[in-house]
């Protein structure tokens, strides 16, 4: 007869071992159960590890929960994105290749690249033509990112070493409760983005009710303001996929929003010499604080 507690053990390693599957982003059924099921090799391999204490995951593991279908291919709308944006581009498989994953479900939803506006999924078509006029008017200060449910809380518990020292450790201010209950567990609801390399231009030394009010509206009414999640998901994606040459908001500029964090001050991100930095702005005119934006419309 089996020993309760050697059992007991055995179902806790288990359940820790597919607890990591879920914190790393996967399904523990869909991404491994299944396909232990009708694979012996596979599970004699599961059985083998799970004696030997899972002191890691197995590289051919985090492939399995990382990355892409097998059968994935660039759908025709995703293919004119590519051709359209060249090296600005961030789809699916670049996305992937920073260690992200995505679900055939997920891969199903981003098949044609779509944008929002005013928290409107646009067509295809409409999107498409956004995307081109974008590139018309502004060519290079835009990159295309496909999104993934992100916020800047799991992005920080993932990639904190790209952010400024003091805000590397689990006391960031950002993760304090009463900002995780405002703003920063908020998680992205985009497919795709487009968004701005740097802050709108001339939007810098104003204060935020004039660049809500007056100054986005009047000359850039194709964009609507960004949120921290967005400039946080960007900069990590981009930084990881070009191996730190793409470095979005670098330099002494913040990227601004309207996201009020918990104490009442306007939510800012800046790609800082150090890392990415993410701090809080009274709204009064300052010459680094400039509008972070998405292109949305046509």
């Amino acid at each position: 007869m089996a020993d309760p507690k050697a059992t007991s053990r055995k179902f806790n390693q288990v359940g820790s071992f597919l607890a990591r599957i879920e914190r790393a982003g996967g399904d523990p059924f869909e991404d491994l159960m299944q396909p232990v099921i009708s694979d012996a090799e596979k599970l004699r391999r599961l059985l083998q590890y799970c004696h030997a204490g899972m002191p890691e995951l197995p590289a051919e593991l985090v492939m399995t929960i990382n990355g892409l279908p097998e059968e994935f291919e660039e759908s025709d709308s995703q293919k004119r994105w590519r051709e359209l944006f060249g090296a600005d581009y961030f789809g699916i498989p670049e996305v992937a290749r920073t260690g992200q994953r995505f679900s055939r479900a997920m891969v199903e939803q981003r098949k044609e690249v779509r944008l929002i506006r005013d928290g409107v999924l646009l067509s295809p078509e409409d999107s498409l033509k956004a995307a081109e006029r974008c590139q018309k008017e502004c060519r290079g200060q835009f990159v295309c990112v496909a999104c993934l449910p992100e916020s800047v809380c799991s992005v920080h518990a993932r990639d904190s070493a790209l952010f400024i020292p003091e805000l590397q450790g689990k006391d960031a201010w950002m993760l304090e409760r009463s900002q995780r209950k405002e703003w920063s567990r908020k998680k992205i609801r985009d497919y795709y983005i487009l968004l701005r390399k740097g802050p709108v231009p001339d939007s810098q030394s104003m204060n935020s009710e004039r660049q809500e009010k007056i100054w986005m509206p009047e000359k850039h009414p194709c964009e609507r303001f960004a949120r921290p999640e967005h400039i946080v998901y960007g900069y990590t994606l981009c930084h990881k996929a070009t191996q730190g040459k793409l470095r979005l908001y670098s330099g002494d500029v913040w990227g601004c929003t309207l996201i009020r964090a918990a104490r009442g001050s306007l939510v800012g991100v800046g790609g800082r010499a150090q890392g990415l930095d993410v701090s809080f702005w009274s709204g009064l005119a300052n010459p680094g604080a400039g509008v972070a934006s998405l292109w949305a419309s046509f």
